[in-house]
């Protein structure tokens, strides 16, 4: 936990800390593929061979720049009958619902999404256009002082 703790606040990656505050005294690895790094948190087993049953808890998608991407969320078990077990962690699933930034948007009133105009197309409201020129203008300050 410290190791990642450490890692994410040299990151600078603020949502991350924030995961690990909620996960702490649970069982935190790191996942690394290339140079992507992510939190991983278990338990883990040491074989794919050892799943006997997945329980699909999540699916979806999002689609942009003429792609579209899928992203599922499984819980896997060694056996069927620790299925309901896995079932019954409902806590993560709440956790993320709550921070979606797709309700917490519309919520602040910060933009709209229709399904109208196209579900990952936002509509910016006031507040959302000032808080987005703020970044705008952020990145290039940041992009003209890099050079």
């Amino acid at each position: 936990m410290d190791k990642a703790v450490e890692y994410f606040r040299k990151k600078g990656d603020q949502y991350k800390l924030e995961l690990l505050e909620d996960l702490k005294g649970q069982s935190i690895s790191m996942y690394h593929h290339g140079q992507f790094t992510d939190l991983c948190y278990g338990p883990h087993i040491p074989s794919t061979g050892r799943i006997k049953a997945i329980k699909l808890l999540n699916v979806a998608e999002r689609t942009g720049a003429g792609t579209k991407r899928t992203r599922c969320s499984s819980a896997s078990t060694a056996s069927r009958s620790d299925q309901e077990r896995v079932g019954r962690a409902p806590f993560r699933l709440e956790e993320a619902k709550r921070r979606d930034h797709r309700k917490l948007g519309q919520e602040l009133e910060l933009f709209l999404l229709t399904p109208a105009v196209g579900s990952g197309l936002p509509l910016w409201m006031p507040k959302g256009t000032v808080i987005r020129e703020s970044l705008i203008e952020f990145l290039r300050d940041e992009q003209r002082s890099a050079v």
